[in-house]
């Protein structure tokens, strides 16, 4: 059983913004249908996994992040949008309240 209690404010904030991406990427493009059933299945799968406190999954998605920006910035598509969720969603998964989750696998109480 999974504590949702537990999983810190910012994973869930990028949580949602992970969706709300994957919902625009499905309104807007057009393909086959089993890519357009899959990719979103394979969002909330990964997202999934993410707010059980996988550490490797943490690991690879902000390995991705980060590889993303750069690729952003040295191809030159600068996108001040693009740059800007870029950023927010890798300071959301290098918060210390994140980073406490996935490698001690709570979350410090506020009272």
């Amino acid at each position: 059983m999974i504590g949702w209690k537990r999983v810190p404010w910012p994973l869930w904030v990028f949580a949602v913004a992970q969706l709300l991406i994957a919902a625009r990427v499905e309104i807007k493009v057009h393909g086959p249908v089993l890519l357009m059933v899959l990719y979103p299945g394979l969002i909330i799968g990964w997202l999934y996994l993410l707010l059980r406190g996988m550490r490797w999954v943490w690991l690879t998605t902000l390995a991705l992040f980060v590889l993303g920006l750069v690729f952003e910035l040295v191809s030159g598509s600068l996108r001040w949008w693009g740059i800007a969720m870029a950023l927010v969603e890798i300071t959301l998964l290098l918060l210390p309240v994140t980073r406490s989750y996935f490698t001690h696998g709570w979350t410090p109480v506020v009272t």
